[in-house]
Parts: structure tokens; sequence; C-alpha cells
């Protein structure tokens, strides 16, 4: 079930909405029960099977949960995570790690529970939190809750323990309040309009251009593509957060933020401080803050081994194991390690005092390694990558579309040739449209999930906002999965 279906905003979420708010004035957390329920249910929609792994991952964290708050030793943390790692490393890198072990055909109908990502790590953070006495064990009912509250269920943002436990004790007194209702309702419909009116226009382009990889596709065209694809995956993905955030918030509650408009970033440091959150700060506080601060002890005495016991092995290791985490592909770790090399470009950067570039040529060099790493994320493999890669970098590939030469006296030099992507002019202009406004937006729109956004009540709002529902209820007759449900 999409957030963006017809059955989800029309039958699943009121019924849910009604369901909570009236029996809560009973006063008893009943309502934590059917809301647990009902999230149960959304999971099992698409694909039932899954859930009995769902409800056996939950339990054994309570358990273990429980464990660990009693006893002293770290052994039981230990084995808590051992197990959460091994459920994650059968369901989705089994073939990954033993590919050579199982017949070819096994592995192309291997199916990845929905999920899992995202309620196992989101777990494993919960039993460090308890070990560490940042919180408590919850309650079995509170901990269904926690995990299961469908909003972010399905793909994150993954909420730690320490943020939403406070919120869960405190449901009791919690009130109905219509200033968050109203912010939450706006949030919900800002990231619908990205899902099914921004990414999923974008998405029929990106296919078409990545289909074309080995149809002689020319450097404006990879270089388009790519940027095309940037833009989706930044929009489905936001899209999908800030719908989990507006839906925690008519409920009551405050899920993290996400995202926070990345492609302004003038550097990598700033984008991975923007973009998926959640994720980036899971692995910053629980992988690569206890690996630098381990390598630190050892107290190596030479300037270079400092760096490259503090900063250069925890960091690669981090970006390995977050490439890692999105799939069990080898092209997934060239994204994440892309990325971690280009940090640690960033942070020497900085600790030597090297000359700072210019704004603009920073935010350009920025998004030249995002769109980069993001060729290795969207390829079918690293062959496919590694092609595209070599026609991005390859002026010699310059043409332009021979339909454009019937209107513009072009420069000598510059060769016209049939191009596979643009290769009509009414196809190319509606591309370039579509593409200019979503590159528009995608730096335009505020960060409306962040909790110290302030909604201005005024007409001039009140009109953005009707033009994005019409727009957003207008697309959600065609039901486009979001790129992150395959984590």
């Amino acid at each position: 079930m999409l957030f963006s279906s017809e059955i989800f905003l029309c039958i699943f979420l009121p019924i849910s909405l009604a369901a909570f708010y009236i029996i809560k004035k009973t006063q008893y957390k009943i309502e934590l029960l059917i809301i647990s329920l009902l999230s149960l249910f959304f999971y099992a929609w698409n694909d039932p099977k899954w859930l009995l792994l769902l409800l056996s991952s939950i339990i054994l964290n309570y358990i273990f949960g429980q464990v660990i708050f009693r006893e002293k030793r770290k052994f039981f943390l230990e084995v808590g995570i051992c197990l959460n790692l091994f459920i994650i490393g059968w369901f989705k890198y089994k073939y990954f790690f033993l590919g050579w072990a199982f017949p070819e055909e096994n592995k192309i109908n291997y199916l990845i529970p929905l999920a899992i990502s995202f309620f196992t790590f989101q777990q494993i953070s919960y039993l460090i939190d308890i070990k560490d006495k940042i919180v408590k064990p919850l309650k079995f009912l509170d901990h269904v809750f926690y995990v299961s509250f469908f909003p972010q269920l399905i793909a994150g943002p993954i909420v730690l323990a320490k943020n939403i436990i406070p919120q869960i004790v405190q449901i009791k007194n919690k009130i109905f309040s219509l200033n968050l209702f109203i912010l939450g309702t706006v949030v919900f419909f800002i990231g619908l309009f990205k899902k099914v009116y921004l990414a999923d226009n974008l998405a029929p382009f990106v296919d078409l251009g990545f289909s074309l990889i080995d149809n002689g596709l020319t450097f404006p065209e990879a270089w388009a593509i790519v940027s095309a694809f940037a833009l989706q995956l930044y929009f489905d993905f936001s899209g999908y957060s800030e719908m989990a955030v507006g839906l925690g918030l008519l409920f009551g509650f405050r899920l993290p933020v996400n995202f926070n408009v990345p492609f302004k970033s003038v550097s990598m440091i700033e984008f991975w401080k923007k973009w998926h959150i959640s994720v980036t700060n899971f692995f910053m506080l629980y992988v690569y803050s206890p690996l630098s601060l381990y390598l630190n002890r050892l107290k190596i005495g030479k300037f270079s081994q400092n760096y490259l016991l503090m900063l250069i092995i925890p960091t690669l290791f981090t970006f390995f194991l977050s490439g890692l985490w999105h799939g069990a592909d080898w092209k997934f770790v060239y994204f994440g390690l892309i990325n971690g090399i280009a940090l640690i470009i960033n942070h020497f950067w900085k600790i030597f005092k090297l000359p700072k570039l210019p704004k603009l040529f920073s935010w350009f060099l920025t998004i030249i390694v995002v769109l980069i790493s993001f060729v290795f994320f969207r390829a079918n493999d690293i062959d496919e990558a590694l092609k595209l890669l070599f026609i991005m970098f390859n002026p010699s590939l310059l043409f332009l579309p021979d339909w454009f030469s019937n209107y513009f006296n072009i420069a000598i030099g510059i060769n016209f040739s049939v191009l596979p992507f643009f290769l009509t002019g009414t196809f190319s202009l509606k591309f370039l449209v579509i593409f200019l406004f979503c590159a528009y937006l995608s730096l335009a729109i505020p960060n409306v999930a962040d909790k110290n956004f302030k909604l201005a009540f005024s007409w001039k709002n009140s009109f953005y906002l009707a033009v994005v529902i019409l727009f957003s209820l207008s697309g959600i007759n065609e039901e486009v999965s979001f790129i992150y449900f395959q984590f």
C-alpha cells in the first residue's frame, strides 16, 4: 500500500485517524494497540508472508532489550546485534556473500523482505541505547508501536528510541492540536506533490535514458539523464520522507527530518548533513564514532598514522557499510566509497586550511561528485555504470541534435547528429521544461518537515497549497512504487 494510492488516502488513513482520535477519549493506551494493528495490516498489504518476519524481529528485540537492561554484561548486546545482523544478512545479502554457491536463476527470483533494512537497524540502535543507559526498555505494546508505526515503517526515517520514547510515554496527556494537524496536512501534501507530480514525471525520461546507454548515447545526453535521475531520486525519497513526517504530525508524533534542501550544499560535508539524515546519523553514531574512538585509543604517534586511523579508515569503513546497506550489489559499495573518499578530501581541505574556493565553484564540484556516485546507484551493474561515466567524461562525444541545426547557425567545430535520447525537438523541449522546473523546485521548496518551520497563514500560501493538492491528487491514479522500497 503506497502513501500515494487511492486506497491509502481514501480508506486506510481516514479509518486510522478516526480510530486513533475516537479511542483517545478513553485516555487509555488502547489507541496504540489499534494503530499498531493497523500498521501491521499496512505492512502485510502487498506481501503478507513477511509479516511473520517483522513480528519475530519485534519479539526478539523486545526480549533482548529487557535482558540487556537487567544484565551488566556486554555479551547479551553483542548476541542481540549479531542476531539482527544475521537476519538482515540472510534475507538480503546471502547471494552477495555466497553467490558462487547458488544457481543464477535463484538470484533472479530472490525477493528481499520489505523494509528489513529500516526496522532491523532501528532496533539495533534501540539495543545499543539501552546498554548505554540512554533509554529504558519499552513495554511490549510500546515496542510494537515504536517499530511498526506505519508512517516510518517501510522506508524510514530511522527513528532513534531516545527521540520517540518520550512521545510514546506522553501519549496519554496529548490532546488534539489543530495547528499540528494542519501542519501535518501541509507537509504530507507537499511530499505527495514531490512524489506523484515531480519524481514520477521524471521517471519515464530516466528509464528511457538508461536503456539507451548501449545505443550511442552522447556527452550532453549522459549528463542530462544522470542529472534527471538525481532529481527523481531526491523528489521520490524526500517526498516519501515528508509524507512520513506529515502523517506522524497528524497523529501528534514528531518524526525526524530526512532531507534539508541538499542540492544547495557547497561541500560534501554539508551534503551528507542534509541528505538521508536519519541513516547518516545512524552510521555516524553507531559505526563511525565508536570505530574512530577505538582507533584513537591506540595512540599511534606519527602524524600521518593518526589521520589514517582517526579519519580515513573510519570514514571509508562507514561508507562501505552505508553503501552496502542500500543493496547487496558492488555498485552500491562503489556509491558509498565515492562519497567516502570525497568526504575525506573535503575534511583534509579544511584541516590543512587550503584556500577557500568560490561558492559557485564549490557547489559545482559537490554536484559533480554526487552525480558520479548516483551513476552507480541507478545503473543496472558496474559495467553499465562505467560505460555511462566514459560517455560523461568524453567531450569528443559532444554532438548536437540534427533538428537543432534548422533553427540556429552554430559555430564551426560542433557536429550535428541524430541523438538517441534527444531524438526530436518536441521530446527534447518537454524534457527540458520538466527538468528545469524540477531543478528550480529542488532548490526553492523549503524544508517544511523541519520542526523549526513556521507555517505562515496567508492567501498566497493558501493558493500555493491548493495548487499543490490539486496537482498531487491528479497523479494518484497511477501507482509508482518508491525507489527506496527496494532497500
